[in-house]
């Protein structure tokens, strides 16, 4: 069976450094053979910046949710003689 290793490494001056400093160290003691595995930079500056996000999300959302379950409880009331069109009327319809 194959088994598969992501890991990080310590930087050096450059990526190229660390790279060639892995497979210097894995090749000799016949440890690996390593390939590149590219990441993209994060659209965010920094983790405790995309944390903050999740975060501000998480609040957002229970908000929304909510907002959302209030509107539905105005509308079951105004619709108390109707109660077989509020499900109908909770449809969000997409209009062309």
């Amino acid at each position: 069976m194959t088994e598969f290793w992501l890991i990080s490494a310590p930087g050096e001056q450059t990526c190229q450094e660390t790279w060639e400093k892995l497979n210097e160290v894995t090749s000799r003691e016949q440890l690996a053979t390593n390939y590149k595995f590219n990441l993209p930079d994060l659209k965010v500056g920094t983790l405790d910046q995309l944390v903050s996000l999740s975060d501000e999300l998480q609040r957002v959302d229970q908000f929304t949710e909510q907002v959302t379950r209030k509107l539905a409880n105005y509308l079951a009331d105004v619709l108390e003689d109707q109660r077989d069109k509020l499900g109908e009327n909770l449809q969000v319809k997409l209009i062309n």
